[in-house]
């Protein structure tokens, strides 16, 4: 990890406080400077909206924010923007 990673990584833990440890490598792949194309390991990450998620899972958004809440997928905020990757889909 470079210093401007891990710079990257403070200010993120240091503005929210609901980041959770294992979603520091999804947070990373948003940071990677390819706002348009992040990726994770080399792979590429769909991140998808709150409705989005909702219409291609067959649920409510407010079923979404619930389970964002509960922590029951995985999720990355940036600012008052979420993104679920789609990799949760099939979790």
């Amino acid at each position: 990890m470079n210093a401007g990673t891990r710079s990257a990584v403070s200010t993120l833990l240091a503005a929210d406080p609901s980041v959770k440890p294992d979603s520091i490598p999804l947070a990373l792949a948003v940071l990677d400077g390819k706002a348009n194309a992040p990726s994770l390991n080399g792979q590429p990450v769909r991140l998808l909206t709150i409705n989005e998620f909702a219409k291609r899972f067959g649920c409510t958004t407010r079923s979404v924010q619930r389970w964002i809440a509960t922590g029951e997928i995985k999720f990355v905020r940036r600012g008052r923007l979420v993104r679920i990757p789609e990799s949760e889909l099939s979790g």
